[in-house]
């Protein structure tokens, strides 16, 4: 037997070491992620860490899970920690150890047996199985072990078996998917997967749990402070509650102070007859009294009325040491019980003088000096049979119907005390009990008292014992952060009430948002190593190829570069001839050839022999036609003889192609220049010739090069559409379900995941719309529309969409359209807005604080013959940008450094996008900026102007003109909105800064009797807010019939109350819309201000017409057949299914429909060819054509011009919106009652 070398031997034992200390750290630090209040963990990585040491250094490692998991177990229950503290987590390190280890070697024998490891990655199902082996199936056996264990030791009930094993398999499960990835990718050679492809499968794994990580701490954060704010609500309620029950019983003495007073005399039966029913509304009171002032010379006449009212053995009272009652000593004065009811419970108090207990004294003395209700201390009831305590509250009556202003002359009128005994226990359960309490302990404490006497009572089992206070129980701080606390003073004294969950409170109140958040941010972090080990695989597959054609290409390039050679030798020699003959002859490079009037040749230079491969002599002296092919040939001589008769010259002074002969008797094109030369009276033609087959042949090639640019051009335009619609099919159902998910009930909390999921899908929408356009910009394919619009409704719908991030911020969003700017325009709204969203985004995002101000003006340049230059600014207080960055920012994926994208993120392409659309629109866009003072983003545009038909207006509800307004506002760009919007309506303006200057114009307003029909308020104002301005106005009469209107950027349902409660007649939310806040005036005004019209003063407005379609819709995702499905669930549309367009074409042609949906690209048979054999049927068969709506996820004009081509009607994009679908339907509606008045 060969044993380890000594190195070998370290080496395991390090990678054990290694791996136990790995899994005991992992697992301590996955404590941090534990949920209140059981704090359990949702996920368990070291599961995976012991996996995926098991997978790298073999299954010898296991000593090292083994002594990691019973250290962590040991460690964690010395802790002390409240996660120890919750059953199903008490770890037992005897069975959760064997059972960690012995899933951590299964799963590695599975995998390496089955699944192969490191695997190759050279098929997907191969990784798959991997996952599925190590994750999932290996989980089983430690959670049944594990889960079984417990079960034996009697760590767990049986009851929660199925539970905690399910818990166990899950949070393994997760923990071992998130570390199979990375273990496949580490345990790989170098040969075959890159050092940077492991760094980024384990930066990408990471960051994504790092993420997970944060975000689930942040709503963890969140929850816990909304549970706070929450047990803060109930238990105020309670504390009131409680408040209000203890005033009730100090009324109850109040109501026999008055029968005393308005009695000369009050007997036993009277007051008893008085009291019934308070003894019978009130379970707290052990006993209402009437306790006289005695002096010592009237102790006998008293103890002799009361012994003749049928108390026999009457005599004042006292408790001796031993708690006995016995015969009270002497003094100067008594204060004995002399009447109490009820009687039967309370014998033994009768009598009794309450100036013989020092507290009880205290309490008399402080009353009668005070004049006012006074409670004693806690007390022993003489009447309690119990252990709970008990107080007694007096109340001096004092003689005559005055009370004594001062403290000697109370002493001196004191005729006693309506005395009220009271059982604090049952005063607080009574008050509390009929409250939602269930889950909350609470205690009463007494602050005026001194340390070991302040508890009253309480709840808490802790402090109970059998039921029973614990004597000297004290106050003592909350041991959970979930608490709340009420203090308050009643008849003399400073009580306190602390309130505190228990388990049961959290365990109905326990958020499951935290796991989902941890469990899918987990599963994510899997799913994204799992994605890596596949692109990894089809990485090295493709280098593979890469090789075995490089070492291809290598041979054929060799083969080229001797080939190259050969043929660099050949030019090189014809070269040198070349130029030895240049030297020798004519130097020029055209062949030169002169003729005379019979065509016969004179000379011919080097360089046409060159051309025609003739030589010289062989051409002299013969007609030149033997150097062209026919029909040039044959008619030369003629065009001769016609020029020497006529002087009309064809060719002469004229440059044109033609075909040469050459002598081998192959033809080639060449350019022709002749010119006529007078010798010596002889008339000779000079022909230059230059060959220019290199240069047709480099046509041909450019040619060719430019149908090759055509056709990368098509297939990048197809490409956009391809990957259009692979991206806007999913996205159209996950925004439509998102939409219809924010249709149903949902919690609030739910509602806020379903907009954060909702807002998510658009943002990824955006995104990928900024994509595509750079994409359309650069392939040559963007276009601008040309339709009529309203700039208002466009600058409107910008702040609109803007209005909630920049309200989140606290930032003022204001939107200004300058006087005498044209807002009937015609040109390309979408890509307006989209500019504008594009600035105004980025003044938000970079904006902490301030303002963010879009303006738009007619430029100065502005043209009038039918077209206006508008200038637009987005004016912001941001962070602002430096002079060297105001350029290149608009240059694509560039922001100012690379600290502003990972503060703020972004892609870097809004603004080179909205350059582009600019410079398509005929404007130009540029910024000034100042830093950390702001930036003001500018742009033109030049639009065509609407020719406005007169329209009728309709008259308004209320008349405007004239009416006086007052604007109170500290935001001065928001005053002067405001005042351009109301003055624009003919009203007469005033602005305040503030509040008090408000009023002050209020009431100057007033005594100028002139007052202010309308005031706009702002919400959130420095000083004096709105809800106080109104309120002066509403408690001032001579502001009565004045209309309040609230502005504020903040959509608060709790402000709207107030608003209401307040006396303000209308509410708007910041960015104020010009007909929001016209249409506002005139509802807020018809409340309180002029009558509005009658109705038929103004138009009426049309109702709709429309009608139930029964529609075909033809789409192969089932997810799109579900979502427009649902969308039309709730309408009296009726939709019959085709899952392409065989199926469809089939449908269409056995049934009647009124609208066909058709998506353009399916299976078996697209909806181009669908819509083209529809339009065909119905041609044939002489049917009314059928209306077509193409549903398609292409985002290019081309795409819709191709579906209006193939027969379509209209065309709707994907991701397609609820509120679109149903605007069309009903616009077809519409169309078909027209066009069938019958229906």
């Amino acid at each position: 037997m060969k044993l380890p070398s000594r190195s070998s031997l370290a080496a395991r034992l390090l990678q054990i070491a290694g791996l136990g200390l790995a899994y005991f750290v992992v697992a301590k630090l996955t404590l941090l992620l534990a949920i209140p209040p059981a704090y359990e963990s949702a996920v368990w990585p070291a599961a995976g860490i012991a996996l995926a040491g098991s997978l790298l250094f073999g299954l010898g490692v296991w000593p090292g899970i083994l002594v990691g998991s019973v250290l962590f177990s040991i460690s964690t229950t010395l802790d002390g920690t409240p996660w120890t503290a919750n059953l199903n987590s008490m770890p037992l390190p005897i069975v959760i150890a064997p059972a960690a280890t012995l899933q951590a070697l299964a799963g590695a024998y599975l995998i390496k047996r089955l699944g192969g490891f490191p695997n190759l990655l050279d098929r997907t199902q191969n990784i798959f199985k991997m996952m599925v082996l190590g994750g999932p199936v290996s989980c089983v056996v430690g959670a049944t072990i594990g889960v079984t264990g417990l079960l034996l030791v009697d760590a767990i009930p049986s009851s929660t078996y199925l539970l905690n094993w399910w818990t166990w398999w899950q949070r393994d499960t997760i923990g071992v998917l998130l570390l199979i990835p990375l273990a496949q990718v580490w345990g790989m050679e170098l040969h075959q997967t890159r050092r940077r492809t492991r760094l980024f499968a384990a930066l990408a794994v990471c960051l994504a749990v790092v993420l997970t990580v944060v975000v689930f701490l942040n709503i963890r954060t969140g929850e816990w402070k909304r549970a706070q704010l929450e047990f803060e609500r109930r238990t105020d309620h309670l504390a009131q509650a409680l408040m209000t029950a203890l005033g009730s019983y100090s009324d109850i003495l109040y109501s026999i102070e008055g029968l005393f007073r308005a009695s000369q005399y009050v007997d036993r039966s009277e007051f008893a007859k008085f009291v019934e029913r308070s003894l019978f509304r009130y379970p707290g009171i052990q006993a209402l009294e009437w306790i006289p002032r005695v002096p010592e010379g009237q102790r006998s006449l008293y103890e002799a009325n009361a012994r003749r009212d049928g108390f026999a053995d009457f005599q004042l009272k006292e408790l001796n040491p031993q708690g006995q009652l016995i015969a009270v000593l002497p003094r100067k004065e008594y204060f004995p019980v002399y009447y109490v009811e009820p009687f039967v419970g309370n014998e033994n108090a009768l009598g009794f003088d309450l100036a013989s207990n020092a507290a009880r004294l205290d309490a008399i003395n402080r009353a009668r000096n005070s004049g006012r209700p006074v409670a004693s201390s806690r007390i022993r009831l003489v009447q309690e049979v119990g252990r709970q305590f008990g107080m007694l509250i007096f109340l001096p009556i004092y003689a005559g119907d005055f009370s004594p202003d001062s403290a000697q002359a109370r002493r001196e009128h004191l005729e006693g005390f309506a005395l009220g005994a009271f059982r604090i226990g049952d005063m607080v359960n009574a008050a509390i009990k009929p409250f939602e309490s269930e889950g909350i302990e609470y205690t009463l404490y007494d602050e005026t008292t001194p340390d070991g006497e302040q508890l009253l009572f309480t709840n808490r089992s802790q402090v109970r014992e059998n039921n029973r206070l614990t004597p000297d129980g004290d106050r003592t701080e909350s041991s959970t952060e979930l608490h709340a606390e009420a203090v308050f003073t009643f008849a003399e004294r400073r009580w306190a009430i602390q309130f505190t969950p228990t388990t049961r409170y959290f365990e109905d109140h326990k958020p499951p948002e935290t796991r989902a958040v941890l469990i899918g941010g987990f599963l994510f972090s899997s799913l994204l190593g799992t994605f890596i080990l596949v692109l990894a695989g089809r990485t090295a597959t493709i280098e593979r190829v890469v090789v075995e054609r490089t070492a291809e290409l290598s041979d054929a390039n060799t083969e080229l570069a001797k080939e190259i050679s050969e043929r660099q030798q050949t030019a090189a020699a014809l070269k040198e001839s070349e130029k030895r003959q240049r030297a020798i002859l004519d130097s020029t490079v055209d062949g030169v050839i002169t003729i005379n009037e019979q065509g016969i040749v004179q000379s011919f230079n080097p360089a046409a022999e060159r051309i025609f491969g003739y030589p010289a002599a062989e051409v002299i002296g013969h007609n030149i036609n033997m150097l062209q092919p026919e029909p040039y040939r044959s008619r030369h001589d003629e065009y001769i003889r016609n020029y020497l008769h006529t002087g009309k010259a064809q060719i002469i002074g004229i440059g044109r192609e033609v075909v040469g002969l050459h002598k081998d008797g192959t033809t080639f094109p060449m350019d022709l220049a002749v010119s006529e030369v007078h010798l010596r009276q002889r008339r000779l033609f000079t022909g230059i010739i230059r060959d220019i087959t290199e240069r047709i042949q480099a046509e041909a090639d450019l040619m060719a090069a430019k149908e090759q640019a055509e056709s990368a051009s098509r297939a990048k335009s197809e490409f956009l559409a391809s990957m259009s619609h692979e991206i806007r099919t999913p996205m159209n159902a996950i925004i439509g379900m998102a939409e219809l998910l924010g249709e149903t009930p949902l919690e609030s909390e739910q509602r806020q995941y379903v907009r954060i999921f909702q807002s998510a899908g658009e943002n990824l929408l955006s995104l990928i719309n900024d994509i595509l356009d750079i994409s359309k910009l650069e392939a040559g394919h963007f276009e601008l529309e040309k339709i009529d619009f309203d700039l208002r409704e466009i600058i409107e719908r910008t702040c609109e969409i803007l209005a909630l991030r920049a309200h989140k911020k606290g930032l003022e969003l204001a939107c200004r359209i300058i006087a005498g700017t044209p807002v009937n325009l015609v040109g390309d709204p979408l890509r307006l807005h989209q500019i504008l969203v594009n600035l105004a985004g980025n003044a938000i995002k970079f904006t902490e604080s301030g303002e963010v101000v879009i303006e738009v003006k007619a430029a100065a340049d502005a043209e009038t013959d039918g077209a206006g230059q508008l200038e637009f600014s987005v004016k912001d207080t941001g962070i602002g940008i430096p002079p060297d960055k105001t350029e290149s920012i608009f240059e694509q994926f560039t922001q100012v450094d690379a600290s502003t994208t990972r503060r703020y993120g972004g892609t870097g392409l809004g603004l080179n996008i909205s350059r582009r659309i600019v410079d398509a629109m005929q404007g130009r866009i540029w910024v000034e900026s100042e830093l950390d003072r702001g930036s003001t983003f500018y742009f033109t545009a030049k639009f065509d102007l609407q020719v406005e038909p007169q329209k009728r207006v309709p008259s308004p509800p209320i008349e405007l003109n004239e009416l006086r307004a007052l604007v109170i506002d500290d935001n001065a760009t928001n005053r002067l909105l405001l005042r351009e919007m109301l003055a624009g309506w003919g009203m007469v303006v005033t602005e305040a800064e503030d509040g008090l200057a408000g009023l002050g114009a209020l009431q100057q307003a007033a005594a100028a009797a002139s007052p202010f029909d309308l005031v706009l308020l702002d919400c959130r104002m420095p000083g004096m807010d709105g809800f106080d301005v109104a309120d002066h106005i509403r408690q001032d009469d001579s502001y009565r019939g004045m209309t309040v209107m609230m502005l504020t950027s903040d959509n608060r349902a709790g402000d709207i109350t107030k608003a209401s409660e307040h006396g303000i007649s209308g509410y708007l939310v910041k960015p104020i819309k010009r007909n929001d806040l016209k249409n506002m005036i005139y509802v807020s005004m018809a409340k309180t201000g002029p009558a509005p019209k009658s109705p038929g003063d103004g138009p009426a407005l049309p109702a709709a017409d429309g009608r139930s379609l029964h529609i075909l819709l033809v789409d192969d995702s089932e997810d799109n057949r579900l979502l427009i499905a649902s969308y039309l669930k709730k309408s009296s549309h009726t939709i019959d299914i085709a899952e392409n367009g065989a199926i469809a074409l089939q449908k269409f042609t056995a049934g009647t429909y009124d609208l066909v949906l058709m998506d353009m690209q399916m299976p078996v048979m697209d909806g181009y060819t669908a819509t083209r054999e529809i339009r065909k049927w119905e041609k044939e068969t002489g049917v009314v054509e059928t209306p077509v709506v193409a549903l398609t996820a292409y985002a290019l004009k081309d795409d819709t011009r191709k579906s209006l081509a193939a027969g379509c009607n209209a065309h709707l994009t994907k991701p397609i919106k609820k509120a679109k679908l149903l605007e069309a339907l009903a616009e077809f509606g519409r169309n078909l009652s027209i066009a069938d008045p019958a229906v």
